[in-house]
C-alpha cells in the first residue's frame, strides 16, 4: 500500500476575506495620519478658544449662585431676595 503526499505551494493568502475584521487596522493607518490629527487638534484649540470668548461675554457665575438659584427655583427663598444677594457679590 502505497501512501502518497500531494504537496501544495501557497503563494499568497488573502487575509482579508478569510478575517474580514482586519479592515478596522486599515481605517486606523489612515485615522492616524498627521494632516487628520493636527485638523483634530485645530477644532479643539477653536472650541476651547469660542468657550473662553462665551465666557467672558457671559455673565459669571459666583461662588454660591447655584445653590442660591436652586432655592429661589425651588421657592424656598423669594425672586427679591435671590436678585438682592446677586446685586451685593456682583458689586
Amino acid at each position: 500500500m502505497s501512501h502518497r503526499v500531494d504537496r501544495v505551494k501557497l503563494d499568497e493568502v488573502d487575509w482579508l476575506s478569510i478575517m474580514p475584521w482586519l479592515r478596522l487596522f486599515r481605517c486606523f493607518r489612515s485615522a492616524v495620519h498627521p494632516s487628520k490629527l493636527l485638523t483634530a487638534w485645530l477644532f479643539v484649540v477653536l472650541i476651547f478658544a469660542v468657550a473662553g470668548l462665551c465666557s467672558t461675554v457671559s455673565d459669571p457665575v459666583y461662588a454660591g449662585e447655584i445653590a442660591r438659584f436652586r432655592l429661589y427655583h425651588t421657592g424656598q427663598i423669594s425672586e427679591a431676595k435671590y436678585e438682592a444677594w446677586r446685586d451685593t457679590i456682583a458689586n
